[in-house]
């Protein structure tokens, strides 16, 4: 025996450090199996991947209205880029999130059977949900292209090693002055299969979740009496509370300074919330967490134009299939359900 495996005991003699051994052997374990579980996953995204392919494409360039996340320039989050009428997202090689957002765009758009090609190995990770569930749904996110590739030398800023982009609609491209709100929707921002150390996490960041059902990532407002865009980061959206939050949905709402609030946008944005929740409170098939809204208007409307709003479900890397219960009933997402709640409160006590 070596002395590395011997530690002392209460009574000072010497005992074999068994429970050391076993704390060693089971992290080994849990890391290996996750790399098997990361190399299994990466097969399946690129089987995926394959029959989802949408060709290639040039000249992309770092999107100018992304507003939510962490910052990519300080190596953080993923930064989002933009050609025409579309906004274009990494697919890194290895990436569990990346995964499940493509598989959900499948499920959604293309209702792959389990039997087709390229699918089979990953019908457990997300059953085929109920028809009447998806058609609505269809309405409630940017609509879905395909996945496309990218030589090294035609994106902007690209990150290294990453040429495999999710293509799909740019909510914002009809829009002049385009006033965007990127809000994390939900009590739970952690996925079902998130680590304690993860979960810890999570509920650390932001204890107003548990509570409002939603945080604000991020806003772009545009002042129209200066022409300029004026952004809301991370930071502001972590320092908002349950005595802040209707404030800082104000702020988002004028293009004067904090004068006034865009009162027909906001009606419209209620509207479409409402619709939202409608889907939520009846559909069946799945748990959004960590998944966002994000909430658009024209900031620099026509004279008697009507306001332009677009309101969409997006970030769909932690999304979960409802499973039935003993019984054989299905649940519904009630976190999201909560943070709609909440969030369409706040807007009518404006």
């Amino acid at each position: 025996m070596q002395v590395g495996d011997l530690r002392s005991s209460s009574t000072g003699t010497l005992q074999p450090s068994h429970t050391h051994h076993q704390q060693h052997l089971g992290e080994s374990l849990e890391h290996q199996q996750e790399q098997q579980q990361q190399h299994r996953q990466q097969q399946q995204l690129s089987e995926l991947a394959a029959t989802a392919r949408a060709g290639h494409v040039d000249h992309l360039v770092r999107c100018d209205h992304q507003v939510g996340g962490h910052k990519p320039e300080e190596g953080k989050g993923k930064p989002l880029f933009q050609q025409g009428a579309f906004v274009f997202k990494p697919l890194p090689v290895g990436d569990p999130r990346s995964f499940h957002e493509l598989l959900f765009y499948e499920r959604i758009f293309d209702l792959k059977t389990p039997s087709t090609p390229g699918t089979a190995a990953i019908a457990h990770e997300m059953p085929l949900p109920r028809s009447e569930d998806v058609q609505e749904l269809r309405l409630l996110v940017p609509k879905f292209a395909g996945v496309v590739l990218a030589d090294d030398d035609s994106v902007e800023d690209l990150t290294k090693g990453n040429n495999s982009y999710l293509k799909m609609e740019d909510t914002s491209a009809s829009f002049r002055k385009p006033c965007i709100a990127d809000i994390k929707m939900g009590i739970q921002t952690w996925g079902e299969n998130a680590s304690e150390s993860k979960i810890a996490k999570e509920r650390e960041k932001y204890p107003p979740q548990q509570t409002l059902g939603f945080r604000v990532v991020g806003m772009k407002v545009y002042n129209a009496t200066t022409d300029v865009f004026q952004p809301y980061g991370r930071k502001f959206g972590l320092g908002l509370d349950e005595s802040t939050v209707a404030q800082g949905c104000r702020t988002y709402l004028s293009t004067d300074g904090g004068a006034s609030i865009q009162r027909e946008v906001l009606q419209l944005i209620l509207v479409k919330l409402r619709a939202i929740l409608s889907w939520f409170e009846r559909q069946r098939s799945f748990r959004f967490y960590g998944s966002s809204l994000l909430l658009t208007y024209e900031g620099a409307a026509q004279a008697g134009a009507p306001p332009a709003v677009d309101v969409r479900m997006i970030d769909f890397a932690h999304v979960f299939p409802i499973v039935a219960s003993d019984n054989g009933s299905l649940g519904r997402d009630d976190g999201y359900i909560h943070g709609l709640t909440t969030l369409i409160r706040v807007l009518e006590q404006l």
